[in-house]
């Protein structure tokens, strides 16, 4: 669900791209869209953010509909799967046939190799079974991923998201720290300038100025 395969089509639908690069629109896509698996009972979650609930259901159901499309096997993948198709309802076929020749022979062979030949028929009826399993599974896997995979469809969002308390306390620190930091160093620049004659009238010329412009303003 996070691979480029899957992002790179949303971030074009959705007009990503071309205003800025495929990496950053991909890297914005992955911070509006989490896919976490539940280690208990192996469900994966699908969480979507938009600046609407609407937008934020849409982006969900984008996302699957590109997992859907991803999960279909491609080009000597599909073909591996069709020659096993194939050859599994080749394979029930035989063991039908073969079934049903041992099932006639049962019914009016005696007591002798009677037990042989109920065995192959046991064998048979399950060379039939574990073939059509097998059919089963690859269809499965050349169908690739749908909505019945699904426990629950996309729904739409109630609650605002809201940002971690903890990054926003850090990102306010550092901002306190950094115009701390710049407070200081035009402190000591103007006390550096003030040292100088030529600085020093400077300096007085725009405090002068601005005292002026202050009593014009009032």
């Amino acid at each position: 669900m996070l691979s480029a395969a899957v992002l790179d089509p949303i971030a074009n639908s959705l007009g990503y791209t071309p205003q800025i690069p495929i990496d950053d629109a991909r890297a914005k896509l992955k911070e509006q869209v989490k896919a976490n698996i539940n280690v208990k009972d192996k469900l994966l979650t699908l969480t979507a953010q938009a600046n609407t609930p609407q937008a934020a259901q849409a982006l969900a159901q984008a996302v699957l509909q590109q997992t859907y499309t991803q999960s279909q096997p491609r080009d000597s993948e599909k073909l591996r799967l069709q020659k096993q198709l194939i050859q599994a309802q080749v394979r029930e076929k035989e063991a039908t046939q073969t079934a049903q020749l041992l099932g006639r022979k049962l019914d009016t062979a005696g007591s002798t190799g009677a037990s042989e030949v109920a065995q192959g028929y046991a064998q048979m009826i399950g060379v039939v079974k574990e073939s059509q399993n097998a059919q089963i599974e690859i269809e499965r896997q050349l169908q690739g991923l749908d909505a019945s995979a699904l426990v629950q469809e996309a729904t739409l969002p109630t609650k605002h998201a809201t940002p971690k308390r903890s990054l926003v306390a850090i990102i306010s620190a550092l901002a306190a720290g950094f115009a701390l930091l710049l407070f200081v160093f035009i402190c000591q620049a103007l006390r550096s300038a003030s040292q100088n004659e030529e600085s020093a009238q400077k300096i007085n010329a725009l405090q002068a100025s601005w005292r002026k412009a202050l009593g014009k303003a009032q």
